[in-house]
């Protein structure tokens, strides 16, 4: 099952998700002087969190007694208001580099933003800016072209709005897609947000925040989303973990918004019901909806079922010190 199927099922469990907006668009700017070479521009384009931008250039026809069109490359970024292409106030440099591009070739220029000079001031302002490459030659501009950014606002559990990979290599699944299919992309930045998935593909990865170590195996997806327990916390949402497919251990103990250490699947709630020392494994199997824990550490573990079917097996069963527990997707609870 699809991780955005996944994240549909939890009708009762509150999550958010919030994407941001449209950050795929880009606009053909009009050069700021005649150019001394033909360079023409692609589309550019933006990560998720709005830290790493490309754009393809073409070198259609060197400058004079040149072989190669070589451009200096600026990329900056303007304020404008959310969901309009309107940039206006102090332009930022965010970063710049120099180009050379054989003539007939096509190449795509990539550079990173820092979070902390675009990201993050537009996180807490829950602001938009447009991102421009400007190519230039001996100082004056010969083509341009930009795209907007609005990086996903934080959810309204207490959830981090970005989490450190202290390890490992991810991918994140670009939502602002038009098919249901994922498209993984590569993780340029340092950090993962909520929004969105995320799938590992070096031999391990690990995340921390609020007190607790998560560690997921290769090819593991998961996401980081919102739940609240009807049973617990007095139905007050907190931060977990969506874990999709693969394998997660959580150690340590929740601290600040995290109320305890849980996982999240297609076929239940898998975790701690209150925020003490915790050393759990949580796995789960696509191919057979299954999801399995393991607790070596805590004595408040439960798997709660999503799904409440006709059986006569139990919705919920505590799973503490030493013990496993597995839970089907309709909703049956065994020994692992």
């Amino acid at each position: 099952m699809p991780l955005r199927s996944t994240l549909a099922i939890f009708a009762g469990v509150l999550f958010l998700l919030l994407p941001a907006a449209d950050a795929g668009a880009a606009t053909q700017l009009e050069p700021n002087a005649t150019p001394a070479m033909d360079l023409s521009l692609g589309v550019a384009t933006t990560d998720w969190q709005g830290t790493h931008f490309t754009v393809p250039a073409t070198c259609n026809a060197p400058g004079p007694d040149q072989m190669t069109c070589m451009a200096h490359v600026v990329l900056s970024a303007q304020r404008t208001a959310v969901g309009k292409w309107k940039p206006a106030g102090p332009v930022t440099t965010l970063a710049q580099t120099d180009v050379i591009v054989a003539a007939g070739a096509t190449f795509t220029v990539a550079l990173d933003a820092a979070p902390a000079m675009l990201r993050d001031p537009l996180t807490r302002a829950r602001g938009a800016a447009v991102v421009t490459f400007t190519f230039q030659d001996a100082g004056a501009d010969i083509a341009s072209t930009g795209v907007y950014v609005a990086p996903p606002r934080p959810a309204g559990c207490g959830a981090p709005a970005y989490v450190h990979v202290v390890s490992g290599n991810l991918e994140e699944n670009d939502q602002r897609g038009s098919t249901s299919a994922p498209l993984w992309e590569t993780l340029h930045s340092p950090d993962i947000s909520g929004g969105t998935a995320f799938r590992v593909t070096s031999g391990r990865a690990a995340i921390v925040f609020y007190g607790v170590r998560w560690t997921f195996t290769k090819g593991s997806q998961f996401a980081l989303s919102c739940i609240a327990l009807t049973d617990y916390f007095h139905r007050r949402p907190f931060p977990a973990i969506v874990l999709d497919r693969g394998k997660v251990h959580a150690v340590g103990k929740p601290m600040g918004g995290l109320r305890a250490a849980t996982v999240v699947t297609s076929e239940g709630n898998l975790g701690m019901r209150k925020a003490e020392r915790t050393d759990l494994t949580v796995t789960r199997d696509p191919a057979k909806s299954i999801s399995t824990m393991r607790v070596a550490r805590g004595n408040s573990g439960q798997i709660t079922t999503l799904f409440k079917g006709a059986h006569r097996g139990q919705h919920s069963s505590p799973c503490t010190n030493g013990n496993a527990l597995s839970v089907t997707r309709y909703g049956v609870i065994r020994p692992a």
